[in-house]
């Protein structure tokens, strides 16, 4: 396991067209490094509680996977605990076929849910740092906007500014705009590799 390599696409779900990322992570990394990947890979900024879990038949909770820790460092007693703790749950040994799938939510208010789909696992490149991201789509979510509907409301307020500073006759007019179609691969990748650098 040490050796290999998983291939996983992370995809936030309810949005369309769809904001995703394709990362590599090492085989033998624990749940929470993983959750660590997905917050900078997808631009979140691990603020708010997470849980993994999957899902049995019909879309219910099987398992279910809960950091130790909140956000701001505080512990997370057993007693507090419901589920498996994530630090203890190898990514390999959970998933170990490609086409699995493993869901993971962000920010119980906002509701933040992404669906995680091994594409493959592959041996390990050499010439590549891992773990790292290969691919993606669309920026993300800003927080706490409110869950789906509340990201579409940014959007299209978005759009609404945009047009409206076209209009000014003034060239210093400016704004803060969230831009839904931005994503730049080699800076997300930078903060990735960034984290395991030491």
């Amino acid at each position: 396991m040490a050796d290999t390599v998983h291939h996983l696409r992370i995809e936030l779900d309810g949005i369309d067209p769809p904001i995703w990322r394709h990362v590599a992570v090492p085989s033998d990394f624990n749940l929470y490094d993983l959750h660590e990947v997905i917050q900078v890979a997808m631009g979140w900024e691990d603020v708010h509680l997470h849980e993994f879990f999957l899902a049995g038949r019909g879309g219910k909770r099987r398992r279910t996977f809960t950091p130790r820790f909140t956000p701001m460092g505080g512990v997370i007693h057993d007693d507090d605990m419901e589920g498996e703790d994530e630090s203890e749950v190898i990514l390999g040994q959970l998933l170990y076929r490609a086409h699995m799938k493993l869901h993971y939510v962000y920010d119980f208010g906002d509701g933040w849910e992404h669906t995680i789909r091994v594409m493959r696992i592959a041996p390990r490149d050499p010439e590549q740092v891992y773990p790292c991201c290969l691919d993606g789509a669309r920026a993300c979510p800003p927080e706490d906007c409110g869950g789906v509907h509340g990201y579409y409301r940014v959007c299209e307020e978005s759009r609404e500014r945009a047009a409206s500073a076209e209009e000014e006759e003034h060239g210093d007019y400016i704004f803060e705009r969230f831009e839904p179609e931005a994503f730049d691969l080699d800076a997300t990748n930078r903060w990735v590799q960034a984290m395991y650098s030491d």
